[in-house]
Formats: structure tokens, C-alpha cells, sequence
């Protein structure tokens, strides 16, 4: 089973996070409905660094691994980047599945964090 088609707008929004540490910032809408935020921005070492959100009432429907998806291949595409980085608590399996299922891989755990990573060749999900 497959989720419905979620879209993505770039948008300005209050959330302190994607203010104050994004460089690129995108909603994510299903029928009008505001399901997701995420966003990039640049690590201490110059290198593209994802985060990502789905509201509670729209989790484990697929919404999450979608606009992952759809945020690497833009930023891909609009940008010469060799990869992008993300992370995932070691409680959160449902964050670790998303960034699975778009070809990130674990580079590296510290604490009670995976650090993940996806090269710019790694393909996104098949459908």
C-alpha cells in the first residue's frame, strides 16, 4: 500500500527551528492539508544537513518517506552536492525506516543518535 501523493511548497513559517537553522524550508501539503514541514540547512562543515517533522495525525501513513524523498531529489537537483546528512534518535524506528527506504545509510552512531548519510548517486524510493 502506497500513500497518497503528498506535494511540497517552499515556505517561510514560525517554527523556531526552520527559522533559525534552515536554509530551505518546505511544507508538506496532502488535499490542502498541512501534513509536515522540513527543511536543509549547511552543517559546521559546509554539508547539507535534512530535518523533517510529521504532525502526529498524519504519521505512519507513508506522508514522511514521500516528501523525504521529494526534498532530497530537489535539493539534488538545484544544488552541486555530493550528500546530504540527516539523523535519527535510536528510539525513533519510524525516523530510521524513512531514511532507509530514501538511501541513507548509517555513517556513524554517537550517543543515542544515528548519523545517516545519502550520497547524490543513491536513487529514491521505488514505488
Amino acid at each position: 500500500m502506497h500513500a497518497p501523493t503528498v506535494g511540497f511548497v517552499l515556505a517561510g513559517h514560525s517554527d523556531f527551528w526552520l527559522q533559525h537553522i534552515c536554509e530551505m524550508q518546505f511544507q508538506f501539503m496532502y488535499r490542502n492539508h498541512l501534513v509536515g514541514l522540513g527543511g536543509f540547512g549547511l552543517g559546521s562543515t559546509g554539508d547539507v544537513v535534512l530535518g523533517y517533522d510529521t504532525y502526529w495525525l498524519y504519521q505512519q501513513r507513508g506522508f514522511a518517506t514521500q516528501a523525504v524523498g521529494l526534498m532530497c531529489d530537489w535539493v539534488f537537483k538545484q544544488w552541486e552536492v555530493p550528500a546530504i546528512r540527516a539523523s535519527a534518535n535510536i528510539d525513533n524506528l519510524a525516523s530510521q525506516k524513512v531514511l532507509g527506504r530514501n538511501g541513507f545509510s548509517v555513517e556513524r552512531q554517537r550517543g543515542k543518535l544515528f548519523y545517516c548519510i545519502r550520497f547524490a548517486q543513491t536513487k529514491s524510493p521505488q514505488k
